[in-house]
């Protein structure tokens, strides 16, 4: 997220464009490689399968981003929202360590 905001503020600055974009490439790897690895764990499918595909296309086009064109990147925006979507829906507290209270005794 803080490569994605220093690239729109790099662009806001006029660095130049190859710069800026290769910073939020980046940071897409990074993003990419923490949607797969916390869709892994996650005991629904549908979140484990949208979040792996999402975080490979995302972190994958940092490769082929030279190659391809920026609309290719898009679907994965779309997948991520998605994903989102699943884990607000398929999120279940796991039985084996209950809520914390809302307001604990003071000690």
């Amino acid at each position: 997220m803080a490569l994605d905001v220093l690239a729109g503020i790099l662009m806001i600055n006029a660095v130049e464009y190859d710069t800026a974009w290769a910073v939020r490439l980046g940071g897409h790897v990074l993003a990419g490689v923490w949607i797969v690895a916390s869709s892994l764990v996650s005991r629904s499918w549908p979140v484990r399968v949208v979040g792996v595909l999402a975080g490979v296309w995302l972190a994958g086009y940092f490769f082929a981003g030279t190659l391809l064109a920026e609309e290719f990147l898009r679907p994965a925006g779309i997948m991520i929202l998605v994903w989102f979507a699943l884990l607000t829906i398929f999120h279940r507290d796991d039985p084996q360590h209950p809520a914390a209270p809302a307001n604990p005794a003071p000690a």
